[in-house]
């Protein structure tokens, strides 16, 4: 089934209709949106605008936005689809009775079905930190993908590596496409205005996001330097980590960490912008795209030694210890009191953060499609 990538020049590639799960895109309750819709709207949007040629079917469970759907000028068909039973269930009827070429596993799930199937594998965490709703089906779900998938795609070196070694791939069965950042995203543009300097987190607010540290170690700094600083923390609330009421009663600090929960990511821009820095310590990352973001806007980021995060950031962040709160707080400090140290960061930050594009990861994942999933007599 696998077969040589068909040379532009050579060979004109066949017209194909692309089977896409865009079920993240559905959920009404923005909380529930995460990375993964963030990828299917930006890879959606890109592959509108560099592919011509193919047609589309979009697999959700409400229907999709009409200003999406007009990019692809016709050539996409958005199939709205029961959501109990989404993926086993009716997706692998449509498949059959439509009848795509390749179809595009965007969640890291895949129902049974003849088509062939480009798998997005994002991370493996689930394996080290249990601390997941639905653990069992998580895990099922990227077995039977990783198995069934004629080729997989993730998103970092880690994340590829953690791939290859779980389960005994070659390096060739899985490609690396870095997500990007959206034009939105630069040091251009308005800023979050608030009476005092702010720190800045953006993410869930769940435990694997070690939000509880980022708080003591803010509690630290703050001691140290005085109240006139807020730490804002932007993110779905969805699966909020208990402990971080608990952090904030116990060290008093509600007047200065402003929870703001979900913001749309239009919005998300003038928060960067107006940021000290970012902080981002996470225990557990797949790539950490708020933190590609933060450095689009000019705004230096604070990250833990996670290797997803340092793969980001290279040189142009300040890493931290996850679990030490001082170390946490003394990066705060460094960065709040030194501004040429912060203005070189920011310069290192904008240089890297070129480095992640929609359109390099949409063209990406479209050669693979012809490269591994289209056969020859097509």
């Amino acid at each position: 089934m696998k077969t040589p990538n068909i040379k532009a020049g050579r060979k004109r590639r066949p017209t194909l209709t692309l089977a896409v799960d865009s079920g993240a895109l559905s959920p009404r309750d923005q909380r529930e949106k995460g990375g993964v819709a963030t990828v299917t709207l930006n890879l959606l949007t890109e592959l509108a605008r560099l592919d011509k040629h193919n047609r589309y079917l979009l697999y959700s469970y409400s229907s999709l936005d009409k200003t999406l759907l007009s990019k692809f000028a016709g050539r996409a068909i958005n199939r709205v689809l029961p959501r109990i039973g989404f993926n086993k269930l009716w997706l692998k009827l449509f498949l059959k009775w439509d009848r795509p070429q390749v179809y595009l596993a965007l969640a890291q799930a895949a129902p049974e079905t003849q088509v062939p199937i480009l798998g997005f594998v994002y991370d493996l965490a689930f394996y080290q930190y249990h601390d997941y709703p639905n653990l069992h089906k998580l895990v099922a779900n990227t077995e039977k993908l990783v198995k069934n998938a004629q080729h997989l795609i993730t998103i970092s070196e880690v994340s590829k590596v953690d791939l290859e070694r779980k389960f005994h791939l070659k390096t060739k069965q899985v490609s690396l496409f870095y997500p990007g950042v959206a034009a939105d995203f630069s040091p251009q543009g308005t800023k979050f205005i608030d009476a005092h300097p702010y720190f800045l987190y953006v993410g869930a607010l769940k435990r694997t996001k070690n939000i509880p540290q980022i708080i003591t170690g803010f509690y630290q700094f703050v001691t140290k330097h005085g109240r006139n600083y807020y730490l804002i923390l932007v993110g779905s609330d969805k699966d909020l980590d208990p402990e971080i009421q608990i952090k904030l009663d116990k060290y008093q600090l509600r007047d200065l960490v402003k929870i703001k929960g979900y913001v749309p990511s239009k919005d998300l821009p003038k928060y960067y912008r107006g940021a000290i820095a970012l902080v981002s310590p996470s225990l557990v990352e797949g790539f950490g795209l708020p933190v590609a973001e933060a450095m689009a806007c000019g705004t230096p980021v604070i990250v833990s030694h996670h290797p997803a995060l340092v793969e980001v950031v290279d040189k142009a962040g300040l890493k931290v210890d996850e679990k030490n709160a001082a170390e946490i707080g003394l990066a705060l400090s460094r960065l709040a009191t030194n501004d040429t140290f912060r203005q070189k960061l920011v310069k290192l930050g904008l240089r890297q953060a070129r480095k992640y594009s929609w359109h390099r990861f949409a063209k990406g994942v479209l050669n693979d499609v012809y490269k591994y999933c289209v056969p020859k007599n097509v």
